[in-house]
């Protein structure tokens, strides 16, 4: 970061909490809001502690008192309304609701039953959670905690694999004499390699580093996933659910019979734990390097109405595909949240300046 940088940040830390107390952004909310635009929030784990990316690191939660900071703005401000009736309103080319919000989850992390579960019914506001069923019930952490964990409780872990070639050249010549700040970075670093790797799904990447481990990881409820009985209980109120397919794979990189399988056997396992159909999917990461025609269609081919994207932006009249409905993923300061949503609802080409941050999930 150049001087430049350094000084519009340390500015930008005070101007925006400023104009948040001032009543600014609620304002421009209020009297600037365009007509018939609407948000739908991309959200991950909600932490019961302050350090919402808890002990393994990673960067895709919130704090439970953060998240209920935004909800209760969002039910004092905003118009909260469930997913399935926003994509109806598109299709049938409906009048959406002034300053209209949708809130979602991807993945299925049991903190969403624990912390954000009682938030959400407190303040009346439906939710959307995209599950990853091959980890429901299972008690395993999904596969980006898990390396994390490994590697922390494994300090040797990166060793092993230096020699048998899993280190990509950038990440194993700074491993080594990077400190714990770095390293952290390298983990993050390590996680998109696994991702981008075409030859092997993350999943099996893990499972052979696992067998490189001599005693178990530590347990951690932090990081569990939902039960089928937390989601059978949530969707009697007020929430809904829809397919972040099975394993969470990158499905550029499977054959269009793998695609099929991940997409058809998620839907099909939560149509039979809940009893009634699913209608809508999440595509795993969600940037637009993860998903193409070829995906989208094979999407509409299973049976899904609708399909999420992490593609930043709202949704407006002007310019939205039912199976690539944009969303945003909220910063944690509940000022520059306000700030990011008067943002997008009032200027006609919005864009967050928290960082286009790439987010597993």
């Amino acid at each position: 970061m150049n001087t430049f940088q350094k000084i519009k940040s340390r500015i930008k830390r005070f101007v925006v909490p400023a104009l948040f107390r001032c009543g600014y952004y609620s304002w421009l909310l209020h009297t600037k809001g365009r007509s018939n635009r609407c948000l739908i929030l991309m959200y991950h784990r909600i932490g019961s502690r302050n350090d919402a990316g808890g002990c393994l690191g990673g960067q895709d939660g919130i704090s439970r008192s953060s998240f209920e900071k935004q909800m209760q703005f969002l039910r004092e401000h905003m118009t909260p309304m469930p997913l399935s009736v926003l994509v109806k309103s598109l299709k049938f080319r409906r009048r959406i609701p002034p300053r209209a919000v949708v809130v979602t989850f991807d993945d299925g992390y049991a903190d969403n039953y624990l912390n954000a579960y009682p938030v959400l019914k407190k303040y009346r506001i439906p939710a959307t959670i995209f599950l990853a069923t091959g980890y429901i019930s299972t008690g395993r952490r999904f596969w980006w905690d898990q390396l994390r964990a490994m590697i922390r409780q494994n300090p040797d872990l990166p060793l092993v694999m230096a020699k048998k070639g899993l280190l990509p050249p950038e990440i194993k010549g700074g491993w080594f004499s990077a400190g714990q700040r770095n390293q952290h970075e390298l983990v993050e670093s390590l996680i998109s390699y696994i991702w981008q790797h075409q030859n092997m799904r993350p999943d099996k990447w893990i499972e052979l580093l696992e067998q490189e481990i001599e005693h178990d990881l530590l347990p951690s409820d932090d990081y569990a996933p939902l039960s089928w009985e937390h989601v059978q209980e949530m969707s009697q109120h007020d929430f809904d659910f829809g397919s972040h397919t099975v394993s969470h794979p990158n499905m550029v990189h499977l054959s269009s019979r793998e695609v099929e399988e991940e997409l058809g056997v998620s839907k099909r396992t939560i149509e039979q734990h809940l009893g009634r159909p699913v209608e809508g999917f999440a595509y795993p990461i969600g940037r637009g390097e993860h998903y193409d025609s070829r995906i989208k269609a094979l999407v509409q081919k299973v049976g899904f109405q609708y399909a999420c994207t992490a593609q930043l932006g709202c949704i407006w009249p002007e310019k939205w595909d039912i199976f690539s409905l944009n969303r945003i993923s909220p910063p944690s300061s509940l000022p520059y949240f306000v700030r990011d949503i008067s943002f997008y609802l009032t200027f006609p080409y919005p864009v967050t300046s928290h960082g286009d941050r790439v987010i597993i999930g």
